[in-house]
């Protein structure tokens, strides 16, 4: 398993404020596993604990040999990997510390925040990462009708515009009206946004317009490989936290 990392840019779309790191892997012939394969695996196999922890430590273990200091890095969790957040969490700290990372400078972001359906033990989760000093944020915003109360509830750092949400608003008033208000919510709550999937200039100057804080997407940059690769045999690995 390794790491690939999409920038992610700041107003100017050209100053990079940090990287998502994207889960990858390759099997021992050095053919590509996908991710949507990797997942279907862990699921039939109970291993999705397993396998978001090792994704989560592959990604600090790079970042920490490839992303300049002051960067961010966000990172992708799946809530439902974790069922008991300190006890789940513990070896991603050790690792932090170990690298000796900034906290503050690595997020972790909800995947799949609509499918959530017990949003107690999500915000729990969110807390314990807050309170050792890291950043959170929800993926994919936008995308359904429970996205604000989910925001209200869960009072991230960061909220990311779904994709979706970004391509429409080009080409669409009412969709445009909704990331303006999506922006205002966000920025009175002290909240950073980002627009994702920017594939057109026109897009990007839009959700600038509108006040949007961070961009990711193909026009401004294509997700990298990195040199440094974990490769995990399953068979030395707690099915566990």
């Amino acid at each position: 398993m390794y790491s690939h990392f999409q920038p992610v840019f700041e107003r100017d779309g050209t100053t990079v404020w940090g990287y998502e790191r994207l889960m990858r892997a390759d099997n021992f012939e050095g053919g590509s596993i996908s991710p949507a394969q990797l997942l279907e695996w862990a699921r039939a196999e109970n291993l999705l604990s397993m396998l978001d922890r090792v994704c989560r430590e592959t990604h600090l273990r790079n970042a920490a040999h490839s992303v300049p200091a002051g960067k961010k890095i966000l990172i992708n969790f799946m809530p439902t990997a974790i069922y008991e957040p300190a006890f789940c969490l513990r070896s991603t700290l050790r690792v932090v510390d170990k690298l000796q990372l900034e906290p503050s400078d690595v997020i972790f972001e909800v995947v799949e925040s609509e499918e959530v359906k017990d949003q107690e033990h999500l915000r729990k989760i969110l807390e314990f990462y807050r309170d050792a000093g890291f950043m959170t944020a929800l993926d994919d915003f936008g995308q359904g009708s429970s996205g604000l109360g989910m925001l209200a509830s869960l009072n991230p750092d960061l909220v990311k515009l779904d994709r979706g949400l970004v391509a429409q608003a080009a080409h669409s008033k009412s969709h445009t009206a909704v990331v303006r208000g999506l922006v205002q919510i966000a920025h009175d709550c002290d909240q950073l946004i980002l627009a994702e999937g920017i594939e057109t200039e026109q897009e990007l100057k839009l959700m600038r317009d509108l006040g949007v804080d961070l961009f990711q997407g193909f026009n401004l940059a294509r997700p990298g490989t990195l040199a440094t690769r974990q490769y995990v045999n399953s068979q030395q690995q707690p099915a566990s936290c």
